[in-house]
Formats: structure tokens, C-alpha cells, sequence
């Protein structure tokens, strides 16, 4: 069974009441599985979310990190030798300041590959690191481009765009219709289940699978810190508040 991802349909639920489907208990540590989460597994260039799981009976237990496998979100605690029961309700809790940080890190990625493609064309972003020391978009391609202008005039826009506070807007898309609205679309995008993208503002929507803001007034700053050219491609660095 299927974890149910409840932060593709909310960025802004914080919690749910989920049934456990199983403990499992491994070389890697201990984690529960259940049938739904607003957990953000680590994935997708993105850290995961941390929290909390409760029951009814006042337990407890932190949940230090949080995967994906199989089409599962895997819950991972130290559960000691609690017993539980499947099928038991269990109250999920995220840590808001941390999906905070990381949905600013994910949004503040789109916008600089919005705005690099914008001045430079010729690039296609390939992928995304939105974690908070170490930022940064990849793009196939170079460019000759003066660095320091291109910085200069690629953070210009980028406040301008957070000043005019656009949405940031999600969709659930078919291929064929992704096709009809953007022209770089990623070789491995499965062909027989709907998408969900992310658009800011009026601009094309982007295939991701990430926690966003609700729109870009609630980032602080971002800001490109440095371009370089490695090995055929354009690594732009970037930092976000």
C-alpha cells in the first residue's frame, strides 16, 4: 500500500491523523510506515521533514528523518520497543520552521531557474540542491556571458519578482499537456500518471514533486552568489532567507 502524500495536495497542513500500516526495524534504524503523511521525505533535491507522531494514549515519539521507497514514506524514530498495533491511529506533526526552511530553498531554486533561463536561453536546468548552506541549480550548457553582469542583472530580477510577491501556484497536469506549455521537459517523466507542477505567477510550470511557499513575499531574500562552468554545464550557487 501506498503512502497517500498529503503536502502534494497542501503545502500548509502541518498535521494528520494516519493509520499505521506496519514497524519495520532495520540495520538503518527503525521507522513506521502509514497510509497517509505531510511528511516530506528527503528527495527530489529537497531535506525532509522532522516532527512528531502521537496517539491517544500520550506517546510520543520524534521522527529524526523521513525517505521514500517503493512508494512509501518511511517515518524513522527511536521507538525502543514499543509495541504497535496495525492499524492504530496516529497523530503526524511536522516541524513548521523546518518545512519553512526547506519550502523557501525550493522555491527560491525555481525562481533562479526562471530567471536564468529568462537571460539566458540557451540553458536548460537539469537539477536542483535547495538545502540552505549549499544551493544551487545546474544547467546543461554555457554561457559567455559576462558572469559578474549576468549575476548582477539575474539578482536585479529576482528581488523585483519577490517585491511583486507572485503565487506560486501548483497543478496536476497530464504529459501530453505539460508538452503544450513548456519546452524542456525531463527524458524520464512517466507517461501514464498525472504530474504535479509548480508555476510562479504567469510563468510555465515546472514538473516537482517539492514543498513550496504560497507565494514569493514570504522569502526574505534570494540571491545567485556565483556561476561557474563545470564540465559542460552552468552551476548556479544561490542563497535564500
Amino acid at each position: 500500500m501506498n503512502t497517500e502524500l498529503i503536502y502534494l495536495k497542501d503545502n500548509n497542513l502541518k498535521q494528520v491523523t494516519a493509520k499505521l500500516i506496519k514497524m519495520e526495524t532495520t540495520e538503518q534504524g527503525q521507522y513506521c510506515i502509514f497510509d497517509q503523511s505531510v511528511f516530506y521525505p528527503k528527495g527530489g533535491g529537497q531535506a525532509c521533514d522532522v516532527g512528531t507522531i502521537s496517539n491517544d494514549s500520550k506517546v510520543v515519539f520524534d521522527i529524526s528523518y523521513t525517505g521514500f521507497h517503493e512508494g512509501q514514506v518511511l517515518h524513522y524514530g527511536d521507538f525502543k520497543d514499543f509495541q504497535f498495533a496495525e492499524g492504530s491511529s496516529w497523530e503526524l506533526k511536522i516541524d513548521p520552521a523546518v518545512r519553512l526552511t526547506n519550502s523557501k530553498g525550493h522555491t527560491a531554486g525555481h525562481l533562479v531557474h526562471l530567471v536564468m533561463e529568462e537571460l539566458v536561453p540557451e540553458l536548460t536546468a537539469t537539477k536542483g540542491h535547495h538545502f540552505p548552506k549549499d544551493a544551487y541549480i545546474r544547467f546543461d550548457g554555457l554561457t559567455n556571458v559576462d558572469r559578474d553582469e549576468l549575476i548582477l542583472k539575474a539578482n536585479e530580477n529576482i528581488k523585483k519578482y519577490i517585491d511583486e510577491g507572485f503565487p506560486v501556484k501548483s497543478e496536476i497536469l497530464s504529459l501530453d499537456q505539460l508538452k503544450k506549455l513548456v519546452k524542456n521537459i525531463p527524458f524520464n517523466l512517466p507517461e501514464d500518471k498525472p504530474l504535479r507542477t509548480i508555476a510562479i505567477g504567469e510563468y510555465f510550470p515546472v514538473p516537482c514533486g517539492g514543498t513550496h511557499l504560497n507565494d514569493l513575499s514570504e522569502l526574505k531574500s534570494a540571491t545567485i552568489t556565483k556561476i561557474k562552468h563545470k564540465k559542460g554545464n552552468t552551476v548556479v550557487g544561490y542563497a535564500f532567507d
